[in-house]
């Protein structure tokens, strides 16, 4: 049955992974990938908008998968099937295997995560993860049994996940809650914290010399992005994160349903798990609230803070029907609420597929005939490096408007990189176009520029 249902996750979220076209962070992060490959040093070299973690797991990965685009989303769906199979493993701990595929069913159908399984971003591989320690946290609830070592572990699951994503910080006053309980709380959540700092130590200490540009790039960047014109606001934030629940939805459906029948179907002994749980969707939504701005891809760790309560609760919600006819309409209700979500979700990540357009394609094909494999350009479209099989200094692999309006990037920085590291080709797209100083620069500097669609390149010949 296990195989069974990863089969039939896997084959939802490599709809996701379809499109030949990728979009802007995946650029980057393929970009960074390679340029650590070749040689370049994260921090001092390759600019860094995520913690040191998740590009040591895109390094990794691009070992076992390639480094090409669909390998770095076939690590994302194996991360994907990872947290499915740690939300199978929580809820067949809490009340048996069909808890345990309810679970997992309901979390593969969450809108952000079946989305960003297919794609390549920071918070998926975090969420999982984040999941994996729920999971292992639950099994070794029990004070009278479970020792130190498993909370050691945890605790590096979760320092693995921060140093991925900063949101994973989030799940930390749940695991407390969990850990604290018993003669021995005092003494895991100490094991606990203590294997969160040797994961991050692990991690971080051999970047040592680098760690005030990472600092800059996974944190001081952010920050001050908050600060920009058109971040959004908390209020705005609240009412798109509250608005998450589409009723359109299969999942919104099973949440909604299971905080209604939660009233009526959960006991005292369900609370203990159920009460952090719901500490986990709290501290979840605060973070998202204060997170500014908020893109899509941030709402996968509030799908994952939602699928967890929400399986055991509808589980519990079905075994409670005190008649067989209630119990099979309950049943049916579930299973085609998951079968429909199922579908819808499949449907949409089909619509979503998104070929390269012919102007990209063109774009990509001058890449290729004016420059050699492996070369250095210069571009603020990364994906058309990346598909093109050429590589990008370290400090430019990310070029978003947000460097820029932040100060956290310079146009004489770019002058002066594409200068010093002589580069030939530079295609501009998106925030080079909003330069126009830089634009005259390009122009002044390059003997030839060509115009296809919305993307100039420049060349020196």
């Amino acid at each position: 049955m296990v195989a069974l249902l990863l089969l039939v996750e896997g084959l939802l979220f490599l709809q996701g992974a379809r499109s030949r076209q990728a979009d802007y962070d995946e650029g980057v992060y393929a970009a960074s990938v390679d340029a650590l490959r070749h040689g370049q040093s994260l921090g001092s070299d390759v600019f860094t908008s995520q913690p040191p973690g998740f590009y040591e797991i895109l390094r990794g990965g691009s070992f076992v998968f390639g480094s090409s685009l669909g390998g770095l989303r076939a690590l994302m769906i194996a991360f994907a099937l990872l947290g499915c199979l740690a939300v199978y493993a929580f809820g067949r701990t809490l009340a048996g295997p069909l808890c345990g595929a309810l679970c997992s069913a309901t979390l593969a159908i969450a809108p952000s995560y079946s989305t960003f399984a297919g794609r390549v971003t920071a918070d998926l591989p975090a969420a999982a993860l984040l999941v994996v320690a729920f999971a292992l946290a639950v099994s070794h609830r029990d004070a009278r049994r479970a020792g130190l070592f498993p909370w050691l572990m945890i605790g590096c699951v979760v320092g693995l996940a921060f140093t991925v994503k900063l949101s994973a910080v989030s799940i930390v006053p749940a695991l407390v809650a969990i850990a604290a309980r018993g003669a021995q709380g005092r003494a895991r959540i100490g094991a606990f914290f203590a294997g969160a700092l040797i994961a991050v130590s692990v991690l971080v200490l051999p970047h040592l010399g680098a760690l005030g540009s990472i600092w800059r790039g996974a944190v001081s960047y952010h920050v001050a992005a908050r600060n920009l014109p058109g971040g959004g606001t908390i209020g705005g934030n609240a009412d798109r994160v509250l608005h998450y629940l589409d009723f359109r939805t299969g999942f919104g459906w099973l949440v909604a349903g299971s905080l209604i029948v939660a009233i009526v179907v959960v006991r005292r002994p369900q609370l203990e798990i159920l009460v952090p749980l719901l500490t986990f969707v709290v501290t979840a939504f605060v973070f998202l609230v204060w997170q500014r701005p908020l893109h899509d891809n941030h709402l996968v760790l509030f799908a994952v803070a939602l699928a967890l309560p929400t399986g055991v609760v509808v589980h519990q919600a079905v075994s409670f029907a005190s008649t067989d006819w209630v119990r099979g309409l309950a049943t049916t209700s579930v299973v085609l609420l998951l079968l429909g979500g199922y579908g819808q979700e499949t449907r949409r990540l089909l619509r979503n597929e998104v070929a390269l357009s012919p102007d990209l394609a063109r774009a990509v094909s001058m890449i290729r005939r004016h420059s050699a494999a492996g070369e250095l350009v210069v571009t603020d479209r990364p994906d058309l490096a990346h598909l093109a099989g050429r590589r990008l200094p370290g400090n430019l692999v990310d070029t978003a408007v947000l460097r820029f309006d932040s100060g956290y990037l310079t146009l004489r920085s770019v002058e002066q990189t594409i200068q010093s590291r002589q580069i030939d080709l530079v295609v501009a797209g998106r925030a080079f176009t909003h330069h126009p100083e830089l634009m005259r620069w390009l122009g002044e500097h390059f003997a030839t520029h060509v115009r296809i669609g919305e993307v100039t390149v420049f060349l020196r010949s």
